[in-house]
């Protein structure tokens, strides 16, 4: 089943991006990146286990609001770190490269994914508002818990027809990946673009409003 052309940019998951705070924990809005640094002390652990963690964790919350669940994948694992990693390496914060053009949809196939396999991708960074330069450990429930108040991150991480998924994390920034066959995920696209759709996009088929 083909997503109708009205919901292709759902797949653009920059709306009302998380930037959790590490002194007060309070949640920032995208534009708060421009003024406030990313935090250098921090550390998300990533594994496998932990990411396994994290996937029943989901379908925990998915099973609550009467979504079904999802199959643990180690290459979308491997692809959300590596993810994660390019941000980190390159020193950017979008679902985009800005320099390479690079992103989850042309970096899968090196992967084991094929041109049938579409990864809807939610992104997440830490910036340090408490002056500090103290270590600070984070956890891929952290980031997950953040993703549930934002809307373009909810309805990625309880989307109906996600069949697999992971969160992969590197130094400071977390990725989760959610594989589909329906076209969720295709193409490069940049958060500001997926700020602009769910800025006014209207209530879509199974979503959930909080």
């Amino acid at each position: 089943m083909a997503i109708p052309k009205e919901r292709i940019g759902l797949f653009i998951l920059g709306g009302a991006i998380l930037l959790a705070a590490i002194s007060s924990n309070k949640q920032l809005d995208r534009k708060s990146l421009d003024y406030l640094p990313e935090a250098t002390g921090v550390v998300i652990f990533s594994s496998e286990d932990e990411s396994k963690k994290a996937i029943q964790e989901i379908n925990s919350i998915r099973k609550a609001y009467g979504k079904p669940p999802i199959n643990y994948s180690s290459k979308a694992y491997n692809l959300a770190v590596a993810r994660a990693k390019d941000m980190n390496e390159y020193r950017y914060y979008d679902h985009t490269n800005p320099k390479t053009k690079t992103c989850a949809d042309t970096m899968k196939f090196d992967y084991g994914f094929t041109s049938s396999d579409y990864l809807a991708e939610n992104i997440n960074t830490y910036v340090n508002t408490g002056g500090g330069a103290a270590l600070s450990v984070q956890t891929m429930s952290d980031s997950i818990k953040g993703w549930m108040n934002s809307r373009g991150h909810r309805y990625n991480l309880l989307f109906d027809m996600h069949v697999a998924g992971a969160v992969g994390c590197d130094g400071n920034k977390c990725v989760f990946l959610g594989l589909n066959a329906e076209k969720f995920g295709e193409g490069c696209h940049t958060a500001k673009e997926g700020n602009e759709y769910w800025d006014t996009a209207k209530p879509q088929s199974g979503e959930i409003v909080r």
